[in-house]
């Protein structure tokens, strides 16, 4: 749906390298353009933080799903710092 109206930023707090979250891509890439934005690593039960010490260094990569590329970004942070970022 590249003329979509729709951005969809998706995230969790499994991480970048989540099959969870590359399935959501797959599903949600039907309804609109999507973003990927996550933690490097997983941050689950402090989504919600915001911890003084993270890098917040942002890494783009892209996906390669259903024939679609998807921009994706891992970044060093929770994911609340995560969203922020990417907002």
């Amino acid at each position: 749906m590249p003329n979509s109206p729709y951005t969809i930023l998706l995230t969790n707090d499994d991480g970048i390298h989540s099959e969870g979250l590359k399935a959501a891509a797959e599903a949600l890439s039907t309804l609109g353009n999507v973003i990927v934005a996550a933690p490097r690593h997983e941050y689950s039960g402090c989504g919600r933080s915001m911890p003084s010490d993270s890098d917040g260094v942002i890494l783009r990569t892209s996906w390669r799903i259903g024939g679609k590329t998807i921009p994706s970004f891992a970044v060093g942070g929770s994911p609340a710092q995560t969203v922020t970022y990417s907002l």
